[in-house]
């Protein structure tokens, strides 16, 4: 299984939105791959989506087949894991609905919501984006 931490943010918010996501083979310690991105004007929620996007289309050109993104947003966590039906902000609907599919295209794909404090290395790689732009 693969564990993918995702993380994006805005400064302000709404304002500059980046991204960053790590990587990690279960059972090793060693970064298996990292992604920094700046993805333009955005909310913290839309930079969340992002990153868990950016994130289903790299497992998908890896062809990973077990993967469990770990994300401290619980908006997401609960709308892609489907305890929320659906949002209720149109952009954000929009956004669910692109990952839901990109969700069919990988065999086995779960998300786990986690305290901020688990997410740091994700947390950083967005806020290294920020001070890389």
């Amino acid at each position: 299984m693969i564990k993918i931490y995702i993380d994006g943010s805005c400064d302000p918010n709404p304002g500059e939105g980046r991204i960053g996501i790590v990587g990690y083979q279960e059972g090793k310690k060693e970064e298996l791959f990292t992604l920094s991105y700046f993805i333009g004007q955005a909310t913290n929620n839309i930079a969340e989506y992002q990153a868990l996007i950016t994130g289903l289309k790299y497992a998908i050109k890896q062809q990973y087949e077990d993967v469990l993104f770990k994300t401290d947003s619980n908006i997401v966590a609960c709308q892609f894991s489907r305890k929320w039906k659906k949002s209720k902000t149109p952009h954000l609907q929009k956004l669910l609905e692109e990952a839901l599919l990109l969700k069919k295209q990988l065999k086995n794909v779960r998300i786990e919501w986690i305290p901020r404090e688990q997410n740091v290395r994700a947390d950083e790689l967005s806020t290294m984006s920020f001070k890389n732009y």
